[in-house]
């Protein structure tokens, strides 16, 4: 595998890409409140089970299988859901492997038969889709990360600069900062264009909070919708209310693992982004 597909895989495994997954810690915080897991010692153990023992072995063997080009992906996917544990990674892991072949053809208009999820991303994805060209990296502020992004963002524009040195001309430069805090915007200065991207399990009343990300963000995504019934939100009301808190900006009701809103906020990049491919 080249460097470039071995980059482009590293990012579709990240939690930050849509991927429909329902859950990735593979019940940490289950172990942590039952107390089996309390120190940096007992969490390297219980990290070092799941590599060696556990789900995240049998995963780790199915994309190294996946990525060889003589592997034979039916027989493999057939294999990867009969190692499927229960009744609920039975149906997840074929949920997460058409949720990821979704946002790749929309992004890259190519398209790729439903597999379960290790074998879509090595087989499906890593051996036969191009290399995406992209490039991470991280600011690391010493401070209030939302001062870096609005007040003062001298030290993100050093690193879009840096960027920018390292691969002249580039399509489009994303900014990602986490957190939780309404009142946070991106300054002009720093992004042309802003997304705000909110879990559903964050609650029902998000959007009534109306923070500047709410209301001034130039797309807002409610993410994770077909989660609503299991958290005590309701999907008409968060609607109405995200509606009423936007006024004429747009926003998004997605739920990945449906393919929920994805050609909309593609649309969205590529037009406002200028990004547009095509005629």
């Amino acid at each position: 595998m080249t460097d470039a597909a071995l980059l482009c895989l590293t990012q579709w495994l990240s939690p930050a890409f849509p991927a429909g997954s329902r859950a990735s810690s593979r019940g940490l915080e289950w172990a942590i409140s039952e107390g089996d897991v309390t120190t940096a010692a007992r969490l390297r153990c219980w990290i070092a089970a799941v590599l060696t023992k556990g789900a995240g072995r049998t995963d780790a063997i199915l994309l190294a299988q996946a990525l060889r080009p003589q592997t034979g992906l039916a027989d493999l996917a057939a294999l990867a859901q009969a190692l499927a544990l229960s009744r609920e990674r039975l149906a997840e892991t074929p949920d997460q492997g058409r949720a990821l072949g979704r946002t790749i053809a929309a992004l890259t208009g190519r398209t790729e038969r439903a597999m379960p999820y290790p074998v879509a991303l090595g087989g499906g994805g890593a051996r036969s889709w191009p290399a995406c060209g992209a490039y991470p990296g991280g600011v690391e502020t010493g401070g209030c990360p939302h001062v870096a992004i609005r007040k003062d963002a001298s030290i993100n524009l050093a690193a879009v600069a840096d960027l920018n040195r390292v691969f002249p001309d580039p399509d489009v430069i994303l900014i990602e900062n986490g957190g939780n805090n309404l009142a946070a915007t991106f300054g002009p200065e720093l992004a042309d264009l802003s997304v705000y991207v909110i879990d559903t399990a964050a609650g029902q009343d998000i959007p009534r909070k109306c923070g500047p990300w709410v209301t001034r963000s130039d797309l807002r995504v409610i993410g994770k919708i077909d989660l609503a019934p299991w958290v005590g939100v309701d999907p008409a009301l968060r609607e109405s209310d995200a509606r009423a808190a936007r006024g004429a900006r747009p926003f998004v009701m997605a739920g990945q693992r449906n393919g929920q809103g994805v050609a909309q906020m593609v649309a969205f990049l590529r037009r406002d982004g200028g990004l547009w491919q095509g005629a």
